[in-house]
């Protein structure tokens, strides 16, 4: 990660790269991609006060991210920039790219959490089902397996989130089952508790706790992944 301006993970289809938190187009489409699972009564345009909110919260993952790498990437659908593109850097053409999305890999400092990162996505609403999601995360995941040597990592999703669980089953994930996570933020429980499915890579230990994960299973019947 010598350079951070220029750094991208690229797919058939896909740019991955750092969001800037001294860009307005970024700070602006990381708030309305979050917005999109409010209520509708909720969505609107950013204001200056959610853009320096948005470049506030950038500031502090990109002083983490540009060292161990874990955090939120954007992603950018790739097109063709013309002939006069050209041999440029990408962060002279990242800018006339469309923003589809964002792609995550966390690794929890919570008590409770586990040794192994977990991966995410969200994808606008506009590109759902073409792909971008499982394209932008395998991508991500075997960059972490090259860069870092790392091969275990977990997803995990609300109960009820039919997309997720079809996303992560495609990404090639293993339903390990419904536990409560402590101290990580959500809903469901309490503030500060997180009713989720955990998904494991196939190879990975029946018994979670060996990577550390510290979390209450629990088995709810009218919850059960199918």
């Amino acid at each position: 990660m010598s350079d951070p301006i220029n750094f991208n993970i690229s797919t058939p289809r896909l740019y991955i790269t750092y969001y800037r938190p001294d860009i307005r187009s970024h700070t602006g489409f990381i708030w309305t991609a979050t917005a999109e699972g409010r209520p509708p009564s909720e969505r609107r345009p950013p204001t200056d006060a959610d853009h320096a909110a948005a470049a506030a919260d950038l500031v502090s993952v990109n002083e983490t991210q540009l060292v161990d790498g874990y955090g939120v990437y954007l992603v950018l659908l790739k097109r063709d920039l013309g002939k006069e593109n050209e041999g440029k850097q990408f962060a002279d053409f990242r800018e006339d790219l469309e923003k589809i999305g964002h792609v995550t890999m966390r690794l929890r400092k919570h008590n409770g959490a586990s040794r192994v990162p977990d991966t995410g996505f969200r994808i606008v609403e506009e590109h759902w089902r073409k792909g971008y999601a499982i394209e932008a995360s395998s991508a991500l995941m075997e960059y972490f397996r090259k860069e870092k040597g790392l091969k275990d990592f977990f997803g995990y999703c609300a109960p009820g989130n039919e997309g997720s669980k079809a996303m992560l089953r495609k990404l090639g994930f293993e339903n390990r089952g419904m536990r409560i996570l402590r101290g990580v933020g959500g809903s469901g429980l309490g503030e500060e508790d997180w009713r989720v499915l955990v998904w494991a890579r196939p190879h990975m230990e029946s018994d979670l706790g060996v990577y550390g994960l510290k979390a209450e299973e629990v088995q709810m019947e009218d919850e059960k992944d199918e």
